[in-house]
């Protein structure tokens, strides 16, 4: 695994850092090494107020754009699409490192327009999930979608809950980098 440090320190990133606001971990899709989560104090990001709300079984919703290429056999066609995720915890852990693993179920609903047609997938509690580990704040989403697809991003959390930033680790679509805004 590249630390944080290694990246952060390499020509790459200095290159994607001066083209992109995109955090870190994103941006390389890298999971923070242990002595870097140490140094953040073990996920600052997180506060109180959501870890309460998600670990009881309040469900926290998300607003969502995504955007990015579908790659049929020649030309590629652009989509983006805009949607509500919602988590709900179901399971907190603690972990050896004193921190949290949470995992719960999401669900939700996403407008999709490809080449100007829409279509509203959805997702359900039934099949979709997420974890996130309090140590790094980092975790993952699976959304199984109402055509049959499975989309699963890794995510981190930024600025005290209100933001996440995600991957989608599919290859067709190519999604580009994404943000999950708090809904309030």
């Amino acid at each position: 695994m590249t630390t944080i440090h290694e990246y952060a320190t390499s020509r790459t990133w200095r290159q994607t850092a001066a083209r992109s606001a995109v955090p870190l971990a994103a941006a390389a899709g890298l999971m923070l090494c242990a002595s870097s989560a140490r140094a953040a104090s073990a996920c600052p990001s997180v506060d109180s107020a959501w870890f309460t709300r998600v670990s009881a079984g309040t469900t926290v919703s998300y607003g969502f754009t995504a955007e990015g290429t579908v790659q049929p056999p020649k030309n590629g066609t652009a989509f983006s699409s805009i949607g509500v995720i919602k988590l709900l915890g179901t399971s907190v852990q603690s972990t050896s490192q004193g921190a949290s693993h949470i995992t719960g179920m999401a669900s939700g609903s996403e407008t999709l327009s490809i080449g100007g047609q829409l279509t509203t997938l959805t997702y359900t509690e039934d099949t979709s999930t997420f974890t996130i580990d309090t140590y790094d704040c980092t975790g993952t989403v699976t959304r199984v979608l109402s055509n049959g697809t499975t989309a699963v991003w890794h995510i981190v959390l930024v600025d005290g809950d209100n933001t996440m930033r995600y991957i989608d680790t599919r290859s067709n679509p190519s999604v580009r980098p994404g943000v999950l805004q708090l809904m309030r």
